[in-house]
């Protein structure tokens, strides 16, 4: 009991570390201000962004408040998710072909623009979004 009891705190202290070491790199790679505001990119435009690693994604969930995410492919896209839509940004470095195929058959047809980024990291996403240009216009 005593062996068991003294693993379970040491990998409570491991575990600690770690989080701590992610929030430090967190913080390390938030974006700031001035970076923002030079992107050419509408942060409340209505987005659905496909695929995405789950810390780039809690990072792009911050910035556009109207987006709405398909992080599995079980996920489906409902018809009234397309109303006044501006954009779909595939993630292609985090998505598979199945999530990639079901946003696209309920998009074919509809004038959306399509965006594909094969960067990591939420500010490489960015700054690849707002070189592409699309983003700061309504369609």
């Amino acid at each position: 009991y005593q062996t068991l009891k003294s693993d379970y705190e040491d990998l409570g202290k491991e575990l600690d570390l770690v989080n701590e070491e992610n929030l430090n790199s967190c913080k390390e790679d938030d974006l700031s201000d001035k970076v923002i505001e030079e992107l050419n990119i509408d942060f409340n435009a209505k987005y659905i962004f496909v695929g995405g690693h789950y810390s780039t994604v809690a990072k792009l969930r911050k910035l556009f408040p109207k987006a709405i995410f398909i992080l599995k492919e079980t996920e489906t896209i409902q018809p009234n998710m397309l109303k006044d839509l501006d954009h779909v940004v595939y993630l292609s470095r985090f998505m598979n072909h199945c999530m990639y195929k079901n946003v696209r058959d309920k998009i074919k047809g509809t004038n959306i623009p399509e965006f594909h980024s094969m960067k990591i990291g939420c500010e490489a996403i960015l700054k690849d979004m707002s070189e592409f240009g699309k983003f700061a216009q309504k369609r």
